[in-house]
């Protein structure tokens, strides 16, 4: 293996224990909060409508007790890896609630094998603005799936009536929140970890800018169950 090569030419003894996992590698990432210049180019993405899971409540699998909680995530208008993303919170939906929102959830949960009743979809999420470039602020959970595993997709529709999907795929640009693995995903980012917790921020280039993305669609293969907490848009000039 090229883990115990590696070892033999620092002069270290080989050994047939596995690689430590990058979570005892990666020190916690912390976040701050975004200032108003760092939100100019940008468009928070409004998932208030279509969420349906609120983050201090259970994450169950079937069957099972709860068994985490999406509480110490921070949130609000923060800077994940330099990019800036709304992240709901408790008090910002009781003040939509007072105005007429109809939902009282802070992200989009969907349907894998060990969630079964979640919805397999997520459609009709607003964005109606030319776009360079789409952030996810994301993750899976009880990911048990060979690495580029198809988990889901997000689907952009265009004002001229065609649509592209962005192919979620394990270990590619989304991985399982229990950063239970020995490499992060090789196309996203750890934008957020504590402790063994962690979420992911991936980027879309999108290859048509000039044409204004009306809607996204989130869809779940049925595998892994997905979690989204936010979107931004990065604006094209």
């Amino acid at each position: 293996m090229i883990y115990n090569r590696l070892l033999t030419n620092l002069g270290i003894p080989a050994t047939n224990e596995e690689p430590i996992p990058f979570r005892e590698m990666l020190p916690d990432i912390r976040v701050k909060k975004a200032r108003p210049a760092e939100l100019q180019g940008y468009f928070l993405v409004d998932l208030i409508p279509h969420c349906n899971q609120v983050f201090g409540g259970p994450h169950r699998k079937a069957g099972s007790s709860p068994t985490f909680h999406l509480t110490r995530i921070p949130s609000g208008k923060v800077l994940f890896e330099g990019i800036p993303f709304f992240v709901l919170d408790s008090g910002t939906v009781a003040a939509r609630l007072a105005i007429g929102a109809e939902s009282a959830k802070t992200c989009i949960v969907l349907k894998g094998k060990d969630w079964p009743d979640a919805p397999q979809a997520v459609v009709g999420i607003s964005v109606y603005r030319k776009v360079k470039t789409l952030y996810f602020l994301h993750a899976a959970t009880w990911v048990d799936f060979p690495a580029g595993t198809e988990l889901g997709a997000y689907r952009i529709h265009y004002q001229d009536g065609s649509s592209v999907d962005y192919p979620l795929r394990n270990m590619k640009n989304i991985g399982d929140w229990y950063l239970g693995g020995s490499a992060p995903p090789s196309e996203a980012k750890v934008a957020w970890k504590e402790r063994d917790r962690g979420l992911f921020m991936a980027a879309w280039p999108n290859p048509k800018p000039e044409t204004q993305i009306s809607t996204i669609d989130f869809v779940s293969s049925g595998e892994a169950t997905l979690v989204l907490l936010a979107i931004t848009a990065e604006l094209a000039e």
